[in-house]
């Protein structure tokens, strides 16, 4: 009796950690690799936005991105000045983190939002061009 109670609680844990880690991963917009990305940047309703700061994206960005550092107060207010929402928008930042945080705002006030997973760090490891 006590090995089947063991047994539900163990079967318990784990499922609760499955469903957490389901529940973390799960995102309102779509993420993608720099080699999807970089295809995806082929199409002309496609629209670069870096979202660091204008330090990080003077030392380096993707060719025709836009630069709008996400931690200033009229970010969203900027975006809704330079993007419609008929555009394709793929966010990046250093490493996702930030881009993340943009890409969850610019979806909630309807844009169509692509997240470059791992940022231009994934970029550059890839083997993809930046310019300064």
């Amino acid at each position: 009796m006590m090995r089947r109670g063991l047994l539900f609680c163990v079967i318990g844990v784990i499922c609760s950690c499955f469903m957490y880690l389901i529940s973390c991963n799960k995102y309102d917009f779509k993420e993608e690799g720099a080699k999807e990305i970089s295809e995806l940047i082929k199409n002309s309703k496609v629209k670069i936005l870096d979202v660091r700061t204008n330090g990080e994206f003077a030392g380096g960005h993707i060719e025709n991105a836009i630069n709008i550092d996400v931690s200033n107060d009229n970010f969203l207010d900027e975006c809704k000045r330079v993007f419609s929402k008929d555009d394709i928008i793929v966010v990046y930042c250093h490493a996702g983190s930030r881009s993340r945080k943009a890409a969850s705002i610019l979806k909630k006030n309807g844009f169509n939002v692509v997240n470059l997973r791992g940022g231009i760090v994934e970029w550059k490891g890839a083997k993809f061009p930046v310019v300064a």
